[in-house]
This record gives C-alpha cells, structure tokens and sequence, in this order.
C-alpha cells in the first residue's frame, strides 16, 4: 500500500467498507474518487502540506460541505492503515490545516 490511490483499494476491500450500507458505500465511492483523482498516484507518504491545502482550497470552491466530506472520508482509509500499522500518516485534510 504505497499510492493515494492502493489505500483507498485496500479500504474498498475492509470489513470497514463492506459494512456501509449501499447508499453509505455509493457516497463514499464518489467522495474517494475525487481524493483519488487528485492524488491517487503519489505515494502516500510522499503527500506534501502544500498540495492538500492546494486541494482543499479547490475542494472548498464546490462548498465547504463538499470539501469536509472529501476529508472525513478520507481520513476513514487513514484510519484503516493506522490499525494495520502501515503507517504513522496523517489523513490528506490534516495535512492542509
């Protein structure tokens, strides 16, 4: 799990995920592959402040709420790595702050 964009793989095929119920699960789709689109083939730990906040700042231009659902999903996949002990990682929303 190296990329943006394998965590979010790994998090599609948790216990985590396949408990959502399918509207949850249709949301959160949509919300990783925005993170995804912006960053899914940088190495996770390779993610800088400068470009969340960048992202963030583009995010907040569709809605502050938008921006804040990207973020809270994310850090979901985060936290996932966090249990497996991959990672002593921030999620991307707590690099742009």
């Amino acid at each position: 799990m190296r990329t943006v964009e394998d965590l979010v793989l790994t998090y599609y095929s948790s216990n985590d995920f396949s408990m959502l119920r399918d509207k949850s699960k249709k949301d959160y789709q949509y919300f990783l592959n925005i993170l995804v689109g912006e960053f899914g083939n940088i190495e996770y730990d390779k993610l800088s402040s400068k470009q969340a906040k960048h992202a963030y700042e583009e995010w907040v231009k569709r809605g502050i709420t938008f921006a804040n659902h990207v973020c809270t999903v994310s850090s979901l996949a985060v936290s996932l790595r966090h249990r497996h002990g991959v990672c002593a990682g921030q999620s991307v929303c707590q690099h742009q702050t």
